[in-house]
C-alpha cells in the first residue's frame, strides 16, 4: 500500500486562447407531465464535444484498496474523469460541466487549489439493513474559479467499489445565487453492456443497448465481466436526472425543472458503483449510505417505529375498527387509511379535484373515534394525503389536525418527484412530519437517495412496478427488483398476499410461498402486507403467522445466492435469528443455496415456510444437526426446490447447547390440542410425553409470553385454562428438558 498523505497547493495560472467550443443542450422533451406513463419521449441529442486543449492539471487518486483508480484532467474550458478497476478501464475520459443561467460552468477556469485526503469511519445507519457501514474512502478535492469568477469545488470520493463526484458552490462568491439549467455528466463506458432500462417508475425493467438508450436511474449495466450502477445520492431539492445513450456513451439530463438556489448550495452526488458481477452490486450498495455521511443523532429519532403496516380497505368507521382489531391480534404495527377517506372521496377524479379538503373527513368515519381506539389498541394510523392536497391547503392546519389526532404517519401520494421545486416539497414535508414525530412513506415517482441520517422519518418510497400490478407480475420482475431499485434505498412494494377463502387479487402470478419470501427479500421499514386483504379474509392462522413477527429492520443483511432475473436469495439477521427469503422466476428450478452465514459448530431451529399444492403453506420445524442427516442440509449448503413464481422463507434461530432441546416435524405431528380454535379451555395431549411433567407455554405471534404453567400430560388429555387470552393466534408449547413442541393455537371466546 503506497504512503497516504495529503496535499495542499495554492497556485494562479494565466489562461489565454480561450476556445468558444461548450457543450450544448440536447433537445427538451416533446411530452412531459408529472404523472405521466410517457415522459421520454425526446430524440437523443449527445452534448458536443469541447476542442481539445492542452490540460494545466493531471491527478490519478487510488482507493483505499488500491483496486480503483480515478483520473482527472483539466484544461481551460474542459474537465474529464476516466475511473480503471485492476488496471481495466471501466469509464474512458468522460467530460463534466453545467449549464447556468449566466453560461457554461467550466469555462475559463483556474485551479486555486486542490487536496488530497482520507476518511475512514463507521457509521450508524437508523432503520436499516444493516446497523453500522463502514464508511472508507480518498477524497479529491478541487478548487476552481471560472471565467465569470464564480467559485466551485468539484469534490470526487474514491471508494473501494466506485466513485462519486458532486459540485459545491461557496458562500462567499461572484454571486448569491444561481440556477442550473440542465447538467451534463458523461459516463464513456469501455465495454459493451446490457442496461436494464426503465423508463417509468411503473414500468419495470428491460434488457436494452446503451446506444438510443432513456431511462431512469439509478441505471444498472451488466457484461460478461462487470456489472455497474449509476445513481445519485444526496438530493433533497434538485431536479432529477435521467440517463440517455449514443454509442457507449451515457450522458445525463434534466426530467423535470430546475429552480434558483442560494448559495452556499452542492448539487447531488453522481456516483458509478463496479463489481464484477451484478451480486457485487448489492454487496456494496452501501455506498450509497456512505456518501450521504450526515450528522445523526439518535436521540432526536428514539420515537421512530418502523414496522408492518395493514390497509383498511372498508372506509367506515366498522371497518376501521375492525382493522385495527387485526393489526392487534396479529401484532401488525399499523393500520393506514388509504386514498378516499377524506374530501369527495376514493378515485383519481375526486381525489385530483382540488376541492378535496385533506380535513375534511368522509361522513362514514368517525375520525375521533377510530384514533382513540387505535390509541388504546397500540396500533398506529397512518394517512394518505394526495399531492393536490398539499399544494391548495394550509400544510400547517394540516399537521394541526392530525397531530390531534395522534396520527403517526403519513403516505403521500402522486407527489412531484421530477422537479427541484417538487423534490423540495416533499423534503419540506418529511421535516415537518418528523417535528410532529411521524413517519412517511413516498408513493409514485418519487424515490430515496440514501438520506436516512438526515431524515431518519423517511422510511421507505415506492418508485417501483409494485405488486398491485397482479396480472403481468411473475417472478421474472421480483427478481430484479434487489439488483435494480433496491440499489437506490428502502422500497415499498404493497404486497398483495392472497387471502385463503377469496380469490381476489385473483390475477396473483406469484404462489403465497413467493409472497410470504417478498417481505423478507424486498427492504422496506414500512413494510405493507395483504394490500388488497380484508381481516375475514384470512381465515388460516399457519399462512400468516410470519407477518405477525416480521422484522422490518435487520442487524445485518447479505444476498446469499441468485442470478439476476432467475432466483435471487436474502438472508437478513435480526437479534439470534437469521431469515433467509429465496424468490424463483417463472422456471421451477433446483437451487443450493450457501448457509454460511451461520455460525459454525452451532446447531439451529430450523422453521420453514413453503408453498405446498394446491395453494397453500407448509411449515417445518427441524433443527439444523437433523437437516443435515436427512441430506437437506451438504457441505453448509441448504437443497431448495422452488416452484414456478414460487418462493420459501427458512428461519434459523441459535439453540445454544444443541443436545437440550431436539425439535423435529414428528414431534410437531405428536401434539395435539382440541378444540382448536379453542373458547375458555383447549386440552392437549402428546403420546411421546404421556404421564410426564411438562411446562405448558403460550406466546403472542410477536413472543410474549401469555402463561406458563408446570402440568402432567394426563393419558386422555390435559386441560388448560385459556379464558383470560384475548381472541387471536398464538403458539402453543410444551417441553421438558429433552423435547420441545409447539402448535398455534387460536382463541375465539
Amino acid at each position: 500500500m503506497q504512503q497516504r498523505f495529503t496535499i495542499l497547493i495554492s497556485f494562479f495560472l494565466i489562461i489565454i486562447g480561450l476556445t468558444n467550443h461548450t457543450f450544448g443542450s440536447p433537445n427538451k422533451l416533446s411530452s412531459f407531465r408529472i404523472d405521466s406513463v410517457d415522459i421520454y419521449n425526446a430524440p437523443f441529442k449527445l452534448a458536443p464535444l469541447k476542442a481539445e486543449q492542452e490540460p494545466f492539471f493531471t491527478q490519478s487518486v487510488l482507493s483505499p484498496n488500491e483496486t480503483i483508480e480515478l483520473n482527472v484532467t483539466v484544461s481551460t474550458d474542459k474537465i474529464s474523469y476516466s475511473i480503471n478497476k485492476d488496471n481495466i478501464e471501466i469509464i474512458s475520459q468522460s467530460g463534466l460541466d453545467i449549464a447556468l443561467t449566466t453560461g457554461n460552468l467550466i469555462k475559463g477556469l483556474t485551479l486555486e487549489n486542490y487536496l488530497i485526503d482520507e476518511t475512514s469511519e463507521i457509521l450508524t445507519l437508523p432503520s436499516g439493513e444493516k446497523n453500522e457501514v463502514l464508511n472508507h474512502y480518498i477524497e479529491l478535492i478541487l478548487n476552481f474559479k471560472n471565467a465569470s469568477n464564480l467559485k466551485f469545488d468539484l469534490i470526487f470520493r474514491i471508494y473501494d467499489y466506485g466513485v462519486g463526484f458532486r459540485y459545491h458552490f461557496p458562500e462567499n462568491n461572484a454571486t448569491s445565487e444561481i440556477r442550473l439549467n440542465n447538467e451534463y455528466t458523461q459516463f464513456n463506458l469501455n465495454h459493451q453492456y446490457t442496461a436494464w432500462r426503465e423508463t417509468y417508475n411503473e414500468r419495470g425493467y428491460t434488457p436494452s443497448p446503451v446506444n438510443d438508450l432513456q431511462s431512469l436511474i439509478p441505471l444498472t449495466l451488466t457484461s460478461d465481466n462487470f456489472a455497474l450502477v449509476i445513481n445519485e445520492a444526496g438530493n433533497d431539492g434538485y431536479a432529477r436526472i435521467a440517463l440517455q445513450g449514443t454509442g457507449n456513451v451515457l450522458q445525463s439530463y434534466f426530467i423535470g425543472s430546475t429552480r434558483n438556489h442560494t448559495l452556499p448550495f452542492q448539487t447531488p452526488w453522481r456516483y458509478v458503483q463496479i463489481a464484477e458481477n451484478p451480486g457485487g452490486l448489492i454487496a456494496n450498495k452501501m455506498m450509497l449510505y456512505g456518501l450521504n455521511n450526515n450528522d445523526y443523532d439518535p436521540s432526536a429519532y428514539n420515537w421512530v417505529k418502523p414496522g408492518t403496516v395493514f390497509r383498511c380497505v372498508t372506509l367506515t368507521t366498522e371497518g376501521a375498527l375492525e382493522a385495527i382489531d387485526f393489526c392487534h391480534d396479529l401484532n401488525i404495527d399499523y393500520m393506514m387509511f388509504d386514498a378516499g377517506w377524506y374530501g369527495l372521496g376514493y378515485g383519481q377524479s375526486n381525489e385530483n379535484n382540488p376541492a378535496s379538503d385533506p380535513m375534511n373527513v368522509i361522513d362514514e368515519i368517525d375520525m375521533p373515534t377510530v384514533s382513540g381506539y387505535a390509541r388504546e389498541k397500540k396500533v398506529g394510523i397512518i394517512l394518505y394525503i394526495n399531492k393536490v392536497a398539499w399544494y391548495n391547503y394550509d400544510n400547517q392546519a394540516m399537521f394541526d389536525l392530525y397531530e390531534s389526532w395522534g396520527i403517526k404517519g403519513l403516505k403521500l401520494g402522486f407527489m412531484d418527484g421530477y422537479s427541484a421545486n417538487g423534490i423540495k416539497k416533499i423534503y419540506d414535508i418529511i421535516t415537518e412530519a418528523g417535528q410532529r414525530k411521524m413517519v412517511v412513506n413516498v408513493h409514485d415517482n418519487f424515490r430515496p437517495t440514501g438520506m436516512i441520517r438526515k431524515y431518519p422519518n423517511l422510511l421507505t418510497a415506492e418508485g417501483v412496478r409494485g405488486n398491485e400490478y397482479t396480472s403481468t407480475h411473475s417472478g421474472n420482475h421480483t427478481t430484479l427488483i434487489p439488483f435494480t431499485r433496491m440499489l437506490t434505498g428502502a422500497t415499498d412494494y404493497t404486497i398483495c398476499y392472497k387471502e385463503s377463502e377469496v380469490d381476489y387479487p385473483s390475477k396473483l402470478i406469484t404462489t403465497r410461498g413467493h409472497q410470504l419470501a417478498l417481505s423478507v427479500v424486498n427492504f422496506s421499514p414500512l413494510q405493507h402486507i395483504m394490500w388488497y386483504g380484508h381481516p375475514a379474509n384470512y381465515k388460516v392462522p399457519l399462512e400468516i403467522e410470519l407477518f405477525s413477527f416480521l422484522p422490518v429492520t435487520w442487524d445485518n443483511s447479505r444476498l446469499t445466492a441468485g442470478r439476476m432475473g432467475e432466483f435471487v436469495s436474502y438472508a437478513r439477521k435480526k437479534d439470534d435469528k437469521w431469515f433467509l427469503g429465496t424468490l424463483n422466476n417463472s422456471l421451477a428450478k433446483d437451487v443450493v443455496i450457501p448457509i454460511d452465514f451461520l455460525e459454525p459448530n452451532k446447531n439451529y431451529e430450523v422453521t420453514i415456510y413453503r408453498d405446498k399444492a394446491p395453494a397453500t403453506i407448509e411449515k417445518i420445524i427441524s433443527t439444523l444437526d437433523e437437516l443435515k442427516e436427512n441430506g437437506t442440509v451438504t457441505s453448509d449448503e441448504l437443497s431448495m426446490s422452488l416452484d414456478d413464481n414460487g418462493g420459501e422463507v427458512v428461519i434459523f434461530t441459535e439453540l445454544g447447547d444443541a443436545t437440550a432441546v431436539n425439535i423435529s416435524k414428528k414431534y410437531e405431528q405428536d401434539l395435539s390440542l382440541f378444540p382448536n380454535p379453542a373458547d375458555n379451555f383447549v386440552w392437549f395431549h402428546s403420546n411421546l410425553l404421556s404421564g410426564t411433567e411438562v411446562i405448558a407455554k403460550i406466546y403472542s405471534l410477536k413472543g410474549r409470553k401469555m402463561l406458563s404453567k408446570k402440568l402432567i400430560v394426563e393419558f386422555a388429555g390435559t386441560k388448560l385454562n385459556v379464558s383470560n387470552l384475548p381472541n387471536g393466534s398464538y403458539i402453543f408449547v410444551i417441553e421438558n428438558e429433552n423435547i420441545k413442541m409447539n402448535k398455534v393455537l387460536v382463541v375465539e371466546h
